[in-house]
Order: C-alpha cells, then sequence, then structure tokens
C-alpha cells in the first residue's frame, strides 16, 4: 500500500494554526496511510495535539520554525530574509525527500518565489504555473491553468502548460483529457497573435488532445478537461466566477429569507441545492491549486481557508503525491520536457 508524507505550513495563511492543525487532524483520521509534519511556530501547534490518541500522534511530527512569511510580504524580501519560516521549510523538506508534497494557505507570490528558488522547474520547461481543479455540469472537474503565477505567456508557455496538464491528468485519471485554449471567441481569427500560435503548436502535438478555442461562458460545461491561459486572465476568471458564486449564494438565501411559506415548503429541495452549491463551488468548502512544473509538489490553499477548505487542499496534495509514485510519473514528465522538443 502506497504511503505519503506531507509537510504542512501551518503558520501560514490568514488565520494560522487555528486552522491548518484540525484540518491536518482531520485529514489523517480519514487517512490511516498519511503522515504530516506541522511546520510553524510550536507554542502555537501543541494546543491542538496534546490530547490526540497515541494512534494519531504516531503520525505527527512537529516541525519548529520561528519565522513567518507575512500575507502582504513582498516575494522577494521573504526569499532572502526568511529562510527560517514555516513556509521555507515546509519546502525544504519536499527538497530533501523528507516529505512528498508541500501544503501552504500563505502568502501565493512569496511560495510560488520559494517553491521556484528550492525546488526549481523540471529541465526544459520555461516557467510553473498555478492549476486549479473546478466543479463542472456533471460529475467531471476542469483543470484550469495558468491562475496566476504568470501575468504574461509566449505561445510556447502555453504549449507547455497544456502538455504538462495532460500528464497530470493522464496519470490521475488514466484518460486522454480534451484541452482547450481560453479565447474571445471559437474562430480561429479571434484572439491575440500569441494565442493563435500557440492553438498551432498544441493542435501539431502528438501528445496534447487538443479540441480548439473555448469562451468564459463554456468553461465549466464540460467542453473540455483542461484550459490553457496566461495567468492574468486565469485569475481574473477565477475572482470573477468566485464573486459570482458569492453573490448568488446570498440572493437565494435573501430570497427564502423573505418568502418563509415558500422556503417551509420546500424545505427540502432548497436545503440540498444550497449545500450542493456551497460545498462545490465556495473557497470556503473547495481550496487548493497544484503548483506544476517544479520538481516537487506543492499546493497552495486559499489565503483565508476554513478549516474544511484547508482539509481539501491536503487531501488534493495527498492525491497527487500517490499519484507521482506510480506509473513512473516523474520519468514520463521529465522525458516530455526536453529542451529539443519545445524548442
Amino acid at each position: 500500500m502506497l504511503k505519503s508524507t506531507l509537510a504542512i505550513d501551518v503558520s501560514g495563511g490568514d488565520h494560522g494554526a487555528q486552522v491548518t492543525v484540525p484540518a491536518a487532524i482531520n485529514f489523517l483520521r480519514k487517512n490511516k496511510t498519511a503522515t504530516v509534519k506541522l511546520v510553524g511556530i510550536e507554542q502555537q501547534i501543541k494546543p491542538f495535539i496534546v490530547k490526540l490518541p497515541h494512534q494519531l500522534l504516531q503520525r505527527i511530527e512537529v516541525v519548529a520554525a520561528n519565522e513567518v512569511v507575512a500575507m502582504d510580504e513582498q516575494p522577494g524580501i521573504a526569499l532572502r530574509r526568511k529562510r527560517n519560516s514555516s513556509m521555507r521549510i515546509a519546502l525544504d523538506l519536499v527538497k530533501s525527500n523528507v516529505a512528498d508534497a508541500c501544503v501552504s494557505s500563505g502568502n501565493t507570490g512569496a511560495l510560488m518565489a520559494m517553491a521556484h528558488f528550492v525546488l526549481k522547474t523540471i529541465k526544459g520547461l520555461d516557467r510553473p504555473a498555478i492549476m486549479g481543479m473546478f466543479p463542472t455540469r456533471g460529475e467531471s472537474e476542469i483543470n484550469i491553468l495558468d491562475l496566476g503565477a504568470n501575468v504574461s505567456a509566449t505561445s510556447n508557455n502555453l504549449l507547455q502548460f497544456a502538455l504538462l496538464a495532460s500528464i497530470i491528468v493522464k496519470t490521475i485519471h488514466g484518460t486522454n483529457p480534451k484541452v482547450a485554449l481560453l479565447n474571445v471567441g471559437h474562430e480561429d481569427i479571434k484572439g491575440t497573435q500569441e494565442i493563435k500560435d500557440a492553438a498551432v503548436k498544441i493542435a501539431q502535438h502528438e501528445s496534447i488532445n487538443y479540441v480548439g478555442y473555448v469562451e468564459a461562458d463554456k468553461v465549466f460545461l464540460n467542453y473540455a478537461d483542461i484550459i490553457v491561459c496566461d495567468g492574468f486572465v486565469g485569475n481574473v476568471m477565477l475572482k470573477a466566477c468566485e464573486g459570482m458564486v458569492t453573490l448568488m449564494y446570498s440572493k437565494i438565501k435573501a430570497a427564502i429569507y423573505n418568502s418563509p411559506i415558500f422556503a417551509f415548503l420546500a424545505r427540502g429541495i432548497l436545503r440540498k441545492i444550497l449545500h450542493q452549491a456551497f460545498v462545490n463551488y465556495s473557497t470556503e468548502h473547495r481550496s487548493g491549486a497544484l503548483f506544476v512544473g517544479l520538481n516537487g509538489i506543492v499546493v497552495k490553499s486559499h489565503g483565508n481557508a476554513g478549516i474544511s477548505a484547508f482539509e481539501h487542499a491536503i487531501e488534493l496534495a495527498y492525491k497527487y503525491s500517490l499519484a507521482s509514485k506510480k506509473d513512473s510519473y516523474n520519468d514520463k514528465v521529465k522525458s516530455l520536457f526536453c529542451a529539443e522538443e519545445l524548442a
């Protein structure tokens, strides 16, 4: 049976140990083959674990850190000055193969800068990217990248993102995922020159199942399994979707509150609809994006994630760390990212 050890930056994010440690404990209760290294300020961690049963404590190690990367800290400053931070130590544990993956809800820019510096990108890959997984119509999920690591991207970057995401999804699900480019229209004449050039390169690559352009209104309608864009577009789309979900949820709740008789008659159906919408789409319950293209697994959770959301991010890291141990995953990735092939 495959096992995995996760390094968790428990002092990062808006809420720190009061969210991250209970989330890690919940995760361990559900995953008997997992172990965690809780990296952070020791006195903040101990109150949460001191009364845990011995069986759980055996799978927990506290790794002390005496610094924390602030959420508003400049990435370059954090990289140079916070070598003893919980974030940096968690990444170092992955670098030294003591842990199989790192999970953090800390400063995104600092995490990417540190991860890039500590783990390095896969040889032949120009830039890492951030990939998020989102629910779609039906039971499937859509994988979107880049969600903010690169404000701009060349056609070659977009090709590399498409190839890397294809390998990951193939390894996890055993399918040949459909790949689309996010664009302002589905016609060949639409989009920037970089997008048009990327479309030609992606379509010609034998390892990518390319299906063409997709517009933003079709992102969640199962048109493709992977959608590729630059980080500026991806991050704006992500934040817009988060805002719309929050708005619709509040509108529905207000409508129910203002129509108590209707709400009473339809309470069973409404409760189910609201629960599904909130759990499946809200960042308070779903959290976690994968830093792809690095020599190690790093999962970024939302900065203000609650316990359930951070637990979801840990689960994601666990899933990918197990997948990386199977089917010669690392060999597949590295063999496809040779400089000669993607030049």
